[in-house]
């Protein structure tokens, strides 16, 4: 049976960047994607309001940010649509500027589908930056991105980006993968929003 690349490629008259798949496939293997977000070869985009043409297509994997693909786990639930040829993965596309999907909708996704979540992460104009392996533990840079820190915060620095504020907090992790991948990783991602929610004194104990 042929094989799909391990890497999907980004559709692009430039540079295509593209991401590692975590996980085997085929190329019998039917990819939805919804929404806006890097297009990729051999997946077929779907507009967000005419899910009805989602069902038909029946997908086992899907790709879309995450209030997307929480849309669809809601009319599931519902029993407004039948995506159960899901049975791959789902793909949630968090760009630079969105919270990262959280541990309740990765939950909630799992109930729904039954089937791993992988995160990547991308920059404004959808470039592939960081993805999730299949050990769930931090964002694999890719080999040409570069994260500083200012303050806490995430900067992002890449050819296209210098300095570009992520919104988000997290530490570096240079360490080797257990799943085989030596780049570093970003862990403990959150937004910054929440790291200094979290940091201010408590003013009514103080008082």
């Amino acid at each position: 049976m042929p094989k799909l690349s391990s890497r999907l490629r980004r559709v692009s008259p430039d540079a295509p960047k593209g991401f590692r798949l975590p996980f085997p496939v085929t190329s019998k293997v039917r990819f939805a994607q919804l929404g806006v977000g890097p297009r990729f070869e051999g997946i077929k985009p779907f507009r967000a309001e005419r899910l009805v043409e989602l069902e038909g297509f029946r997908p086992q994997v899907i790709v879309g940010q995450a209030t997307d693909l929480q849309l669809v786990a809601e009319q599931v639930e519902l029993g407004m649509l039948d995506l159960s040829s899901v049975d791959h993965a789902l793909i949630v596309v968090t760009h630079c500027g969105l919270e990262p999907v959280t541990d309740v909708a990765r939950v909630v996704l799992w109930q729904t589908f039954g089937v791993p979540v992988f995160e990547i992460f991308t920059s404004l104009d959808y470039t592939v930056l960081a993805s999730e392996c299949e050990l769930h533990e931090g964002w694999h840079l890719e080999a040409d991105v570069q994260l500083d820190f200012l303050q806490g915060e995430l900067l992002l620095n890449t050819h296209g980006n210098s300095g570009l504020r992520t919104g988000m907090t997290g530490r570096i992790d240079e360490e080797p993968c257990p799943c085989g991948r030596s780049t570093p990783r970003v862990m403990n991602v959150r937004p910054a929003t929440a790291a200094f929610e979290n940091s201010r004194p408590d003013l009514a104990a103080i008082a």
